[in-house]
């Protein structure tokens, strides 16, 4: 993905999470990561970005 392309699409993320609130903001980012876990068939990425997640370190991006 582009820079301008990942800009793009974090921007639409935060101003969803926005709308939806701090009270549905959890909710919304479990959704969202079930839908990204059943729209893939690599199992193996699946379980490495879940241990990149709770490593919580800085994300390094490609492209």
């Amino acid at each position: 993905m582009k820079p301008e392309d990942l800009d793009l699409v974090y921007t639409e993320l935060c101003n969803t999470m926005t709308e939806a609130g701090k009270e549905r903001a959890e909710l919304f980012l479990a959704r969202l990561a079930l839908l990204f876990i059943i729209n893939t068939t690599d199992l193996e990425q699946v379980r490495k970005l879940i241990a990149e997640a709770a490593a919580i370190e800085p994300i390094q991006t490609t492209g």
